[in-house]
């Protein structure tokens, strides 16, 4: 009979022992996960912090999420070796021995196996019995420590307390939101209003105000909240909104759900460095994205970090609420911020839906594989196993001597899992006989000295490599499936490995002849027709995998096949640059019929994915030949698949370029200008069609469309003052130009484009109140007075018009900016009780008694 506490201890400790195996594979998933995120992030180094921040947050949830998604793949294990001393405390359990049930239970393992237990060898078999036999051996329970208990209970102690500290800092959040006073109404929430419009949020955050020298913050998963220090009331108006901006940047970016995420995270993992540096720089990136939206929005960079550098020596943060809540500014991280602020060279774009695609796409196609991998503690038994050669009389050699060397139902079971593996290597050699064909992306390495006139070339796939060495001059057949000639003292190397087989031929000229000498997995092998025939094929994938010889062969292609033969030898091939090479050389070589160059526009758009090979190509094709309305179709909706701006933008304005644009052609090129992320990229091609083309008025809702997502102040004046020069403008297009010209934050930016406007019938009541609402945002006095002054000059303004000019002027600091708009109001308009009183209002403002003493003296003049 059998202790029960026995058989408890034997099964605590291997529960123990799968835990450490657990956290080992998690430990090298994570490594393996965040090392990817860490590469992905260095090549982005001069993309934008949004980016990297979605590269850092997207491996953080993917560390979290393979867990559980292990669960529903299907599984690929590996042994992971285990130390003696995490299996001594199952050392008992490996005592058990269980034979099997019956004689027809061996002849089903046997069976199974495809040979029988009791083999050559002559080895004993286990006696047949009625019920399993388990043999165990008490005395050899180890009396030390189970050390993988020891570890399992270490990690979930660490658990614990990371998330106590996280639960500690919640609550402290929320101790300073019950404390803090909410705001309802008044200038902050006004404010905070302002600022949510702008950034596209439906609905503010709730605001509180704290104590006067705590730093702004926001918290929040659900329903957000900003709090402010209440000395935020003395701020000047460019700190606040910078501040209230930045803030409201993180809850429109969710940061606080990633924190979270990150959080959990490092609770879960906090024995791997990995996961505290992924949410360190997770957290950086956050904070620089933010500042870029400020940045974006119009603030100087300057003055930005002037604000920044100020609040962190007047306000003070909180430490304990550092896991809960996001602070506007921490002092360990100012110095990388304020660089990064006052870098001009820094890319500061936002995300595109295609950037985000790749991302997720890329870590499913590194998470995937890691899901799947599924560790396992390495069985003594199995890990001693010699290497097998699974060829057909080997494979069965090595099984049976494998077998021999273990216990019977223990060679059993081994047996049957090593004929399984012979058979599915098998059946996966027969599968890599082409093994370059469904390879989409290839590895190309091409290095050549002119001096030596030696050529080496490599390529690889996900399942197949190559190699070529080419020394002296190296002349191909006529038809380019073997080798005619080469110069003396010249050789001409190919290898290929296809996974299942290496082959290599290696030939010289000897003797005024060519020497083949041929190894086929490391072993001399006869060059014959079946050598021939690899050759040929070899020769195929080097033209085709790394552009070796492109122009012999488009000119073989063309010479025997046409032109028809090289568009079709193009959709073979797997690399971008080589697929652009050998159009570009069909270009020059031959002209094309218009079908054939649709055919030709048509493979580039389906197959290139490189921005810079696809732009080339298209450029190439646009250059050589007129564009009819379906090639030039075409060619535009091709310019949708290219994700960099730079080249997009090319690629349109090649098209531009061309002309013969119909309507249906601008509409499509203004959509594809749509989603331009570079505002100088977006706005040169917009200013080059409205340089070129009158835009009907179905098309200007497209421009303007376009045109509303460039950030830059700048920018943004040049396209729409370039629009305003065709005129004829509908009172649509410039109730949307008006609508659009608030958001400008430029005050003489804003203002040129108002002034611009002026000059246009603003007759309307409507358009008139549009244009005062976008006179509001200006700040400078200076053009504030040149906006109001040009509408006044202009336009009899109705009544109700007066009354928000009035308003209007009242917000204008400088007493003679504020004299001459009163002064105007005056001479062309006449003013009603009502009005009066604004404008005394307006007037007692005037601090000068000069500029006072003016307008009064007209306001006394045109009442009597």
């Amino acid at each position: 009979m059998i202790p029960m506490s026995v058989i408890s201890s034997a099964g605590a400790s291997a529960l123990a022992q799968d835990g450490v195996v657990f956290l080992g594979g998690a430990l090298l998933k994570g490594a393996v996960l965040l090392s990817g995120s860490a590469l992905a992030a260095l090549l982005l180094r001069r993309s934008s912090a949004a980016a990297r921040h979605l590269v850092w947050t997207v491996g953080v949830i993917g560390v979290l999420v393979l867990p559980p998604v292990a669960w529903i793949m299907p599984s690929w294990r590996v042994s992971l070796p285990m130390p003696a001393l995490f299996r001594d405390g199952v050392s008992a359990a490996q005592n058990f021995a269980i034979a099997p049930e019956t004689p027809a239970d061996a002849r089903a393992l046997e069976s199974l196996a495809g040979t029988p237990i009791q083999s050559e060898s002559s080895l004993p078999v286990a006696e047949p019995v009625t019920q399993p036999a388990i043999r165990f051996n008490v005395e050899t329970i180890p009396e030390s420590r189970d050390w993988a208990m020891v570890l399992v209970l270490v990690w979930l102690l660490g658990i614990t307390l990371t998330l106590g500290s996280l639960g500690l800092s919640w609550l402290r959040v929320r101790g300073m939101q019950s404390v803090a006073q909410p705001m309802r109404a008044g200038t902050f929430v006004d404010a905070v209003a302002r600022a949510a419009a702008r950034l596209g949020m439906k609905e503010p955050p709730r605001v509180f105000v704290g104590d006067e020298h705590m730093m702004p913050m926001v918290w929040g998963l659900f329903r957000p909240v900003l709090l402010l220090p209440a000395s935020a009331a003395l701020w000047p108006r460019a700190r606040l909104e910078a501040v209230i901006l930045h803030e409201l940047a993180h809850i429109r970016r969710r940061d606080a759900l990633t924190q979270f995420i990150a959080e959990i995270a490092r609770a879960i993992y906090w024995f791997n460095p990995l996961v505290w540096l992924a949410a360190r720089r997770l957290y950086l990136e956050r904070e620089h994205a933010c500042d870029d939206i400020v940045l974006n929005s119009g603030t100087r960079a300057s003055e930005y970090a002037g604000e920044l550098l100020d609040l962190v020596k007047s306000l003070r943060t909180t430490r304990a609420t550092a896991m809960a809540a996001i602070a506007m500014a921490r002092p360990s991280q100012l110095k990388v911020r304020l660089h990064a602020v006052l870098d001009d060279a820094r890319s500061r774009r936002g995300l595109t839906p295609r950037f985000i695609t790749g991302i997720v796409l890329g870590a499913l196609l590194l998470g995937l594989p890691l899901a799947a991998l599924r560790p396992r503690a390495a069985d003594a038994a199995i890990t001693n196993l010699p290497t097998l050669d699974l060829g057909t009389g080997r494979a069965e050699a090595a099984i049976r001597a494998s077998a021999a060397q273990q216990s019977p139902v223990a060679r059993s079971v081994s047996t049957a899992e090593l004929a399984v593996a012979a058979m599915l290597a098998s059946s996966a050699s027969a599968q890599q006989e082409n093994c370059w064909t469904n390879s989409r992306r290839n590895n190309i390495s091409h290095n050549s000295s002119d001096e030596s006139r030696i050529q080496t070339i490599t390529w690889s796939s996900d399942r197949c490599s190559g190699s070529a060495r080419i020394e002296g001059t190296v002349r191909m057949n006529t038809d380019l499936t073997g080798i005619a000639s080469i110069s003396s003292g010249g050789m001409f190397r190919i290898e290929e490995d296809d996974g299942d087989n290496e082959r290599r031929l290696t030939v010289r000229p000897v003797g005024g002849q060519l020497q083949y000498q041929y190894r086929v997995s490391g072993r001399d092998a006869e060059f014959d027709a079946a050598g021939r025939a690899w050759l040929a094929q070899a020769l195929i994938s080097l033209y085709r995998n790394t552009g070796f010889a492109a122009e012999e062969r488009v000119e073989h292609l063309l010479r025997t096949q046409g032109p028809q033969a090289v568009i079709n030898e193009v959709s073979l091939m797997r690399s971008d640059h080589v697929q652009r090479v050998y159009l570009t050389k069909l270009l020059e070589r031959a002209d094309l019929s218009p079908a054939l160059v649709k055919q030709g526009m048509e493979v580039a758009a389906r197959e290139l994915e490189s921005d810079y090979e696809l732009a080339q190509t298209l450029i190439a094709f646009a250059n050589k030949h007129d564009l009819n309305d379906e090639t030039r179709s075409i060619f535009i909706n091709a310019s949708t698949s290219i994700s960099s701006d730079y080249e997009r933008r090319r690629v349109l304005s090649t098209a531009l370029a061309k002309g013969g644009l119909r309507s249906q052609d601008v509409s499509a090129m203004l959509n594809s200008a749509a989603s331009i992320s570079s505002d100088h990229e977006k706005s040169q091609l917009l200013i080059g069609l409205t340089n070129k083309y009158t835009l009907e008025p179905s098309m200007r809702a497209a421009y303007l469309n376009a045109a509303k997502g460039i950030r830059s102040d700048y920018e943004k004046r040049r396209v729409y003052q370039n629009l305003l020069k065709q005129g004829s403008l509908s009172s649509t297009d410039i109730a949307t130009i008006l609508e659009y010209a608030a958001l400008i934050r430029s005050d003489n930016e804003q203002a040129q484009v108002l002034l611009s406007m002026s000059e246009f019938d603003l007759s309307n009541a409507a358009l008139q109140r549009a244009y005062l609402n976008a006179t509001r945002n200006i700040s400078s006095s200076y053009e504030h007075r040149r906006v109001l002054s040009a509408l006044l000059d202009h336009e009899k303004l109705t009544p109700g018009n007066i009354d928000l000019v009035l308003q209007s002027a009242a917000e204008i600091d400088s007493d003679h900016e504020l004299s001459q708009v009163l002064l105007l109001v005056l001479k062309n308009h006449s003013l009603s009780t009502q009005q009066k009183e604004l404008f005394m209002k307006a007037l007692n403002s005037i601090s000068s008694q000069h500029e006072y003493g003016r307008v009064a003296a007209a306001l006394l003049r045109g009442s009597n």
